[in-house]
Parts: C-alpha cells; structure tokens; sequence
C-alpha cells in the first residue's frame, strides 16, 4: 500500500524518479534487451536497444511500439541513458524503441534528422522480429530528441 501511495505522489512531482522507485521495489516484470543494433552506417552512434516484453512468444499478437529519442542539446546523451524508459513501457506489453544517433561534432542538426528517418524505416522494416506492430507506432522524445 504505501509503495503504491509512494507511486502516485512522486509521479506528479518527479519527473522519471517514479520509473527508478518501481523499479528499486522490483515491481516490473523484466524485458527482453536487444542491445546495439545497428540501424544505417557502422558508426557506434547509429545503433538501437530493443525492448520487447519477456513472455512475448511469435504466436502473440503484435504489440504497440514506442520510438523514443533521447536528448542531449545536440552535443551528448546516450541510449543507454534510458534503459530504464525502456524496461517501463516493455513491461507494460509495449516494444520500445530507444536510439543513439549522431551529435556534434559529428553531425549537425540535419545529420541528427536523417538518423531518426533512418530509426522510423528501420523500426517499420524489422519490428515484428521483436513483436512490435509496424501499424502501431508512436515517436517521442525530449529536449534536443
């Protein structure tokens, strides 16, 4: 019970420390990673995690897909960095999608948008390996994502 009051009262005052609670309290179920795919050129920025619910089974019915882009004022931030985003939405039957893409110095803001094209014509191709639905998929981020 106070777990779950815990819960309600942070998730409006703290942005993402509710998904570091429930995952402290061990209340998610654990997804399946995909970790480092890569989704265009061999550059160890153009590469994606997967996060897909661990029970799903290919005779499942497809599940929603969740594309987020992590911010980072166009000069950092790392996929890696939300693992946690991740495992939130695959326990919550959801695929999630999280890519690293290229910031400067080694590419400008037009290099970043041709990288997320690249993430959307990926995900759509090769989702339902993962058991994402390819007709189902919204695209989020934040700051510079």
């Amino acid at each position: 019970f106070f777990a779950s009051m815990l819960l309600e009262h942070c998730a409006g005052i703290v942005g993402m420390a509710p998904l570091a609670i429930e995952a402290l309290l061990g209340r998610m179920r654990s997804p399946t990673l995909r970790s480092g795919i890569p989704y265009h050129d061999p550059s160890p920025k153009q590469r994606l995690d997967v996060y897909r619910p661990q029970d799903w089974r290919p005779t499942d019915q497809k599940v929603p897909v969740f594309i987020f882009v992590h911010g980072g004022a166009w000069t950092d931030g790392e996929r890696w960095h939300f693992s946690l985003l991740g495992e939130f939405w695959a326990a919550r039957n959801v695929c999630a999608v999280v890519p690293g893409y290229r910031t400067w110095p080694d590419g400008d803001v037009h290099d970043q948008v041709a990288d997320i094209d690249k993430v959307i014509q990926w995900t759509v191709a090769n989702i339902e390996r993962f058991g994402g639905d390819p007709q189902r998929i919204v695209v989020a981020g934040h700051s510079a994502g």
